[in-house]
């Protein structure tokens, strides 16, 4: 911990350096966990955000996906065309309405999902067993009280929701502050 600080010391930074700091951060978990996972599954890192979604939301329509992606209906439909023809993906005919078509991952859909959420997940505690169990500490509440300070607008907790699905969690923090704003609870 007193090489960190000494390293700030010397920096002395300011709020636009730090700013840039949080920016380079959110590239780090871009380059170092989600690009190398999807290259090493010969697939692009949206087409792995999109299998993540349709993992956890089982037999959704192309607009659900396009919504929790954040992307148009075309991009959506661009992706999910990439992924059928990988044969990762079915689309079926919804019963009640032959021009609506759910969307299904394969069997080896699933099993590239399961895999990489698996790899992210070591890889990123991976990334933390070179910190003290100290400086994990001080990193979670740091993030935490950041969160709970700066998010303020349900509208925003609502659009940086991770979407989880089948795996949402009550006391996920997004969730917690959503309750707390509104009243009810946060379902992505």
């Amino acid at each position: 911990m007193m090489k960190y600080l000494t390293l700030v010391e010397e920096v002395k930074m300011k709020k636009s350096d730090l700013l840039h700091l949080v920016i380079l951060f959110n590239n780090f978990l871009q380059v170092y966990l989600l690009e190398p996972l999807a290259r090493e599954l010969n697939i692009t890192p949206s087409q792995l955000t999109c299998l993540r979604y349709l993992y956890l939301h089982s037999g959704v329509k192309l607009n659900q996906v396009a919504e929790g992606l954040k992307v148009s209906c075309g991009a959506a439909s661009r992706l999910l065309d990439r992924l059928e023809e990988k044969g990762l993906l079915t689309r079926k005919i919804d019963e009640h309405d032959r021009r609506v078509q759910q969307l299904i991952l394969t069997s080896e859909g699933k099993a590239i999902a399961e895999k990489s959420m698996g790899l992210m997940k070591e890889k990123f505690s991976a990334l933390l067993d070179k910190f003290s169990t100290d400086e994990h500490i001080v990193f979670e509440e740091f993030l935490t009280m950041f969160l709970q300070k700066s998010l303020d607008d349900p509208e925003i907790v609502k659009e940086m929701c991770l979407r989880c699905g089948d795996l949402h969690k009550p006391d996920c923090l997004g969730n917690v502050i959503f309750k707390k704003l509104v009243g009810k609870e946060l379902k992505g």
